[in-house]
């Protein structure tokens, strides 16, 4: 007897296990907003290279993306990839914030190379980044100053540094920086070493967030094997200790942040940015993603990723989602915490418009326009954003687990399948939809494209070109869009034959 599955659902999240039997959870999304609306697919439009009036920005190694309290962006770079001796301060000062071109760039050669991903605005058109001090940046009708605002001390240089975004706590409205094992704070204008609480020498400070009044900070390991650790800190310089000290678990811990009121980290099983060798204990590479429950951390999600990949400690918060990415990746990750407390995890929007980057540089996000800052085999500081005017070229992809939503006794029992329907929503002018299949891990073949206009459900009986179906054990799908397509519904109907083992 033949029996019709409908997939319907999409906002699960990536799955640990490619033949799941949760109904909608998946295997991957590239370019698909999954969250928002639980039955359908929308995706995201492409981004440009962001211009200054000589061409697109490249070579700055643009890290930063700021917005000061006029609404105006404004990028921390630097002069060169080579040997850099000047910081690059960009400011976009369109009234929409999103600007075709930049149209105001000025150099800074007074002061030392800012480290990345240690910048932030900070009341009356302050501008804090991180070197071999604390930097104070003034912008003044389009002159930049420079001012020491104080040392925060170092225990050595490294050569692979990892630079951690400062934040402002939202009970106190105090800026906190951090550099390898040391916390600072600038209350106004006001710097402050906080020499009375410091990290272990064995570990190094990744990622700063609030939790209820504390500050969150979070820790990875000198060495290969070792654990992560968070301490959370109640602000009180007097003492020289900390509230809590939580085993994070094994790997380095990259990113935290607060997320509905639930500190969520998200960690590799390598170790990232230690320079020195050590013994390698990491055999399949994953992403693990915990979250703080009473005083211990517990992993929410586990997934494998290659072994190219490698987490970068850069993060936005928009909507109470977490962003966040990697080198040598494909897409922005997001997590979620929905209102029944589940945690969702999934890939986001590209990096590149599709195409493979090498080194992920920065991201930011405000609203709906992402900044991304990358390199590519032939290109170093890309710097990208989402296009003003929606565009889709770019090709969406939306890839099932095996045998998705399938009966659990027909699973391992030979199968045929007799129809494969996509629903869309209405097609516009330009937009395609691409339905493929693989059959028992065999490469995809392609089963229709649709691009009629108002088109909004396809049907096939048949492989593209006429070819029947073919049989097996395990059948997976892929759905791609261009121009716009919103996917809302993909239905296949299957037989289980009579010949079983």
């Amino acid at each position: 007897m033949a029996k019709t599955v409908v997939i319907n659902r999409f906002n699960s999240g990536l799955d640990e296990d490619v033949r799941s039997h949760n109904t909608s959870t998946f295997k991957d999304s590239l370019g698909f907003d999954t969250l928002t609306y639980p039955h359908k697919l929308i995706p995201y439009g492409e981004s440009e290279a962001e211009a200054l009036s000589s061409g697109a920005i490249t070579d700055k190694l643009i890290s930063d993306v700021n917005r000061d309290s006029n609404g105006y962006l404004t990028m921390f770079g630097r002069n060169s990839a080579g040997s850099p001796t000047v910081t690059d301060i960009i400011l976009k000062d369109s009234g929409t914030n999103i600007a075709s071109t930049l149209t105001s760039a000025a150099t800074d050669s007074n002061a030392s190379i800012f480290l990345a991903n240690t910048s932030a605005f900070y009341k009356a058109n302050y501008y804090y980044s991180l070197s071999g001090t604390g930097i104070i940046k003034k912008m003044v009708s389009g002159t930049w100053g420079v001012t020491t605002a104080g040392t925060i001390p170092i225990s050595a240089s490294w050569t692979n540094e990892v630079g951690v975004k400062p934040m402002i706590h939202p009970a106190d409205d105090i800026l906190y920086m951090a550099r390898q094992q040391f916390l600072a704070k600038i209350d106004g204008t006001t710097f402050t070493s906080l020499t009375s609480v410091v990290i272990p020498t064995v570990q190094y400070i990744t990622s700063l967030a609030d939790y209820d009044s504390d500050l969150a900070i979070a820790t990875a390991p000198m060495y290969e094997g070792g654990k992560s650790r968070v301490y959370l800190w109640n602000r009180n310089t007097s003492s020289s200790t900390f509230r809590a000290n939580i085993d994070w678990g094994e790997g380095s811990l990259m990113i935290l942040e607060n997320i509905g009121g639930t500190l969520i980290g998200v960690s590799i099983s390598d170790a990232n940015y230690v320079s020195s060798t050590s013994y390698d204990v990491t055999k399949t590479k994953k992403l693990t993603v915990r979250v703080l429950s009473g005083s211990q951390a517990l992993v929410v999600k586990e997934l494998v990723v290659p072994d190219s990949f490698s987490l970068k400690n850069f993060k936005a918060r928009s909507s109470n989602r977490l962003y966040f990415g990697g080198d040598n990746g494909d897409a922005i990750y997001v997590i979620q915490k929905n209102a029944d407390g589940s945690i969702i995890v999934s890939k986001d929007r590209y990096v590149n418009n599709g195409t493979a980057y090498t080194t992920l540089r920065g991201l930011a996000l405000f609203g709906d326009y992402l900044f991304t800052m990358f390199d590519t085999a032939g290109q170093a500081g890309n710097v990208y954003r989402t296009k003003v005017t929606s565009s889709y070229t770019n090709t969406s992809v939306f890839e099932t687990n095996i045998n998705p939503s399938m009966d659990i006794a027909d699973r391992a029992k030979l199968k045929g399948l007799s129809m494969v329907s996509l629903s869309t929503a209405p097609l516009i002018a330009g937009a395609s939809v691409t339905v493929k299949y693989s059959v028992d891990g065999a490469a995809y073949t392609t089963l229709f494209t649709e691009s009629t206009d108002g088109r909004i459900t396809t049907p096939s009986s048949n492989e593209n070109g006429g070819s029947p179906f073919l049989d097996g054990y395990e059948y997976q799908f892929k759905i791609e869009s261009t121009g716009g397509a919103e996917p809302i519904e993909l239905r296949y109907k299957y037989e289980v034959k009579d010949t079983q083992l």
